[in-house]
């Protein structure tokens, strides 16, 4: 599913994603991955920042790992934050197909602003959400995608440049 609020389309018609190549640290974030822990996927990366809070700390497991796997880009790059965004979104969107074969959906939300892009991951839950299912109430650019999206976006070749490697 992939879904976005009119502002994230006139962004997309906006923007010149040539690139979505990333950097050394962003790609460092796509190796390490998801960990598992109490029915959470947590990106490793971002987890071992996180000593003083726990899952009792939220109302939902979604709540939990969007707080957790929150990725400001602009924290890694210092141009093109959508480009490096949707690349990040397809690399670890391709780690998770390379190692969680099953029939658990991860879900991206990219929120984009003047200032950066900002990208939350979580597990797609029955009665759990992050967002409304009305994007347009949101002021910021939002778009939101599931991991089901890979296969079609191989085949087109979006993301032909990630490997099982990760």
């Amino acid at each position: 599913m992939i879904k976005m609020n009119q502002q994230m389309k006139l962004k997309f018609l906006k923007a010149k994603l040539k690139n979505c190549t990333l950097s050394d640290e962003l790609k460092s974030v796509v190796e390490e991955g998801f960990l598992a822990s109490d029915g959470c996927f947590l990106l490793a990366r971002l987890l071992q920042h996180q000593i003083n809070v726990k899952l009792d700390d939220f109302p939902d497991r979604t709540g939990y790992e969007c707080y957790i796997n929150s990725i400001h880009i602009d924290d890694y790059v210092k141009v093109d934050f959508l480009g490096a965004g949707i690349g990040l979104l397809w690399g670890l969107f391709n780690w998770w197909e390379c190692n969680f074969q099953s029939d658990v959906v991860l879900n991206a939300i990219i929120s984009s602003e003047d200032m950066g892009v900002i990208i939350k991951f979580h597990v797609l839950r029955e009665n759990e959400s992050w967002v409304s299912e009305n994007l347009e109430k949101y002021e910021d650019e939002i778009l939101v995608i599931d991991s089901r999206e890979i296969p079609a976006m191989k085949v087109k070749g979006v993301v032909s440049y990630f490997s099982c490697a990760y």
